[in-house]
């Protein structure tokens, strides 16, 4: 199994269902989500991923989880992007914890 790193900017993306997420972690152990993997083209099913906060404080690693699909290109996440026709790879996230603590103004 191979580890990756993915990140997760505030100031570029708001993550709207992040408390949704947190309370499926808490009640039934994961929640999958689709995010962004960069240029990678290398994360298959099962891999480790780590998730880090960039942009704004609280920085760090917040989340983690393993990857509940192969990487795959679909329109970019930016809609001004996927609108002129810009493609953006991602994986289907299984994540099994979120760092509520450190998380906390996003979660108001």
């Amino acid at each position: 199994m191979t580890t990756y790193l993915l990140a997760w900017n505030p100031k570029r993306w708001h993550w709207d269902d992040l408390p949704d997420r947190v309370r499926e972690i808490e009640q039934k152990g994961s929640t999958v989500r689709r995010w962004s993997c960069g240029n990678s083209t290398q994360i298959r099913q099962g891999d480790r991923l780590f998730l880090i906060r960039l942009g704004e404080e609280p920085k760090g690693i917040l989340a983690s989880g393993n990857a509940d699909s192969d990487w795959h290109e679909d329109s970019h996440w930016e809609r001004n992007k996927a609108r002129i026709g810009e493609m953006s790879h991602y994986v289907d996230v299984r994540f099994d914890a979120l760092l509520t603590r450190r998380l906390k103004k996003s979660l108001e």
